[in-house]
């Protein structure tokens, strides 16, 4: 109540000096605005951040430009997990609908059930993934690809010519899985004819494991199998002295290791000092604009 007593000197305030009342709106306006772009900006350079610093590898068939393509044996999983720095794996089989019939894109990933929460990096925020683990016709949803079919638990859907029954709507950790339904491997499997045959591997590290030694090690034991991750690679022979330049070179100074994190992050902090200048410079400008209409009012 006593801040409606100040309404009257508020609203006089407000008639007797239009302009002050003009720039203090726009000053406000700018700190507000300026204060949620900089929100914006550090929630997004943390999602980044979060999302490079999962230790998990994709692995799939080399030569394949669509890894959709790829067909890797069901059997590399024993092998994967053999292998040291590796957490768990999983093995993923990959299905879209055919987007010259159909435009809303629907991706089918069948999981193993077991290995979906610890390697997958998806929650359950409506219905129950245990029902879904039990019914080989049933799929998690992706919260996204749920809002868009008007999906709840328990419906019937037809998602990529499979008549399956939401078990569960799921929210990934990134933005493309909440696009996605989660499906048996092996229902997908039979639907797509490729029985012992999966599109990828999900491969979670150990903590502390080198991603890019892991990487080798994979790609060194399926390098003669019949579905090899990478080209075998052979030593290149040194250089014979006819092959040498005429004359020594200076090599180029190393530049500083910095990852695409930071980068962003460096970026997303210069446009922040930048927007804040604009503003500050923007508020004096503004200040001085009303002092001399103010003077000039004086003079009159």
């Amino acid at each position: 109540m006593i801040f409606l007593r100040f309404l009257p000197y508020v609203w006089r305030t407000i008639r007797r000096a239009p302009v002050r009342t003009l720039l203090t709106l726009v000053g406000t306006a700018l700190a507000l605005g300026l204060f949620a772009f900089v929100r914006t900006l550090e929630d997004g350079v943390d999602r980044i951040e979060r999302s490079a610093a999962q230790p998990v590898l994709v692995v799939f068939q080399e030569s394949r430009f669509c890894p959709l393509t790829s067909a890797l044996p069901s059997r590399y999983r024993t092998e994967i997990d053999r292998i040291e720095g590796v957490s768990a794996s999983m093995p993923t089989t990959i299905f879209v609908n055919q987007c010259q019939s159909n435009l809303d894109l629907v991706a089918l990933h069948g999981v193993d059930p077991e290995s979906l929460a610890t390697v997958g990096g998806v929650r359950v925020i409506e219905g129950s993934d245990q029902v879904w683990k039990g019914n080989r016709n049933g799929a998690l949803v992706g919260r996204r690809l749920a809002e868009r079919r008007k999906l709840k638990v328990g419906d019937r859907a037809q998602l990529a010519g499979m008549n399956l029954t939401v078990d569960g709507i799921v929210e990934g950790s990134g933005p493309g899985l909440d696009n996605v339904a989660f499906v048996h491997e092996t229902s997908l499997q039979i639907q797509r004819k490729m029985l012992g045959k999966t599109t990828e591997f999900l491969v979670r590290l150990a903590p502390g494991a080198d991603a890019a030694e892991v990487a080798r090690q994979i790609d060194a034991r399926f390098s003669t199998d019949e579905a090899p991750t990478a080209k075998p690679r052979t030593p290149r022979p040194p250089p014979s002295r006819s092959d040498a330049p005429p004359r020594a070179r200076p090599e180029p100074e190393p530049q500083s290791e910095r990852s695409g994190v930071g980068g962003v992050e460096d970026m997303a902090w210069a446009g922040i000092a930048a927007a804040a200048e604009a503003a500050t410079l923007g508020v004096r400008l503004a200040t001085k604009a009303f002092e001399a209409v103010r003077k000039d009012a004086d003079r009159k």
